[in-house]
C-alpha cells in the first residue's frame, strides 16, 4: 500500500511539474520581428564559451559524485 501511495505522489507531482512547465513555456512572448529597413546587428557571439562551461561543471559534479562514493 505504502508503494502505491508513492508512485501517486510522485505521478501527481510529475504531473503538476509538466503542467506549470507548459504554461510557463506557453505564456512567454515572441520577439517583435526585425525592422526590414536597415542593415541587422550581429552580436558575433560563439557558443565555445557556454560549451566550456558546461564541460568544468559536468566534471566537477562528477567529481564530487565519484569523490564521495563510499569506498572498500
Amino acid at each position: 500500500m505504502q508503494s502505491f501511495r508513492n508512485l501517486w505522489k510522485q505521478c501527481v507531482s510529475c504531473l503538476t511539474l509538466l503542467t506549470v512547465g507548459a504554461t510557463l513555456a506557453w505564456a512567454q512572448n515572441t520577439p517583435p520581428p526585425p525592422p526590414a529597413e536597415g542593415p541587422t546587428i550581429s552580436s558575433g557571439r560563439t557558443w565555445y564559451f557556454e560549451g566550456l562551461i558546461v564541460i568544468v561543471m559536468f566534471g566537477l559534479a562528477l567529481f564530487v559524485v565519484c569523490r564521495s562514493s563510499r569506498r572498500n
